[in-house]
């Protein structure tokens, strides 16, 4: 198995075990009886989804930006930069990337039609941070490679990236309790679970918010960011009207949401 996809399991298995742990020892809500049921789902979409960037991207965005470096393409290889300063930039730009890129999924009726599926989890816990459908993942896979080719992203810098997309999504789609203090001081810096549960309100003034994974200034500085739900932390409804039944969070049927049309919450 090559080093980079050994270290991202590593990472990413980790981070999965900590979240369960933390989840079990210090909940943040009570999720229900269907816990158990929705993780084998999330699992079985991660399985698919792995599968569906391996086919699309069989050498892997590291492996496309080792061939940038070769051919010298892309912005940072115009510019001279210390290599430390270059990697600080590189994040940054990937995650205002990834910033716009979930906002546009919300604004474009197609790409809400795919992006839903993560919406549409009657729970919030970090088994949602793997709720996608395998399109969108296919869609996110072009779009960091573009950054990649546009950028001249180093395959050390994509891999450090992809890392910390993983680790920070599972954190703060945690169904963590943090004090308010702690989380209201995390909030200056990254996203926080309490403040990304915000967007996976019912309502959609409130899911139209807070769409930043990791850094958490984007939000501030694209006037998207909301402190709090209207109905509190406790109260927050999840989920899709029309989407809300126990058939519907089937494997099966989440793979085939997109092509289903409900009343309901809808950005079309």
């Amino acid at each position: 198995m090559p080093l980079d996809i050994l270290l991202r399991l590593s990472v990413f298995f980790s981070v999965l075990s900590f979240m369960l742990l933390w989840q079990n020892i210090s909940p943040r809500r009570d999720l229900g009886k269907y816990t158990l049921q929705r993780w084998r789902h999330h699992i079985s979409l991660t399985i698919i989804n792995s599968l569906a960037a391996k086919l699309v991207m069989p050498i892997g965005l590291s492996g496309l930006a080792l061939i940038v470096h070769a051919k010298q393409w892309g912005l940072m290889h115009l510019i001279q930069l210390p290599a430390w300063l270059e990697l600080i930039i590189v994040l940054v730009l990937l995650d205002l990337l990834i910033y716009w890129q979930h906002r546009l999924f919300h604004v474009v009726p197609v790409l809400w039609r795919l992006h839903r599926v993560h919406h549409s989890d009657l729970a919030f816990d970090s088994s949602t941070a793997l709720r996608f459908h395998p399109l969108e993942i296919v869609l996110s896979v072009f779009i960091k490679a573009t950054a990649v080719i546009i950028l001249g992203i180093s395959a050390q810098a994509i891999l450090i990236f992809e890392i910390l997309l993983n680790a920070l999504a599972l954190f703060n789609h945690g169904n963590v309790y943090i004090p308010k203090k702690i989380d209201t001081f995390i909030r200056y810096f990254i996203v926080s679970p309490d403040m990304h549960r915000v967007h996976h309100s019912t309502q959609i003034k409130e899911s139209n918010c807070n769409f930043g994974f990791n850094l958490s200034c984007w939000d501030r500085l694209f006037s998207s960011y909301l402190y709090d739900s209207q109905a509190g932390q406790l109260d927050m409804p999840f989920g899709l009207e029309g989407c809300n039944y126990e058939d519907q969070q089937r494997i099966s049927q989440l793979l085939k949401q997109p092509l289903t049309h409900f009343s309901g919450q809808t950005h079309e």
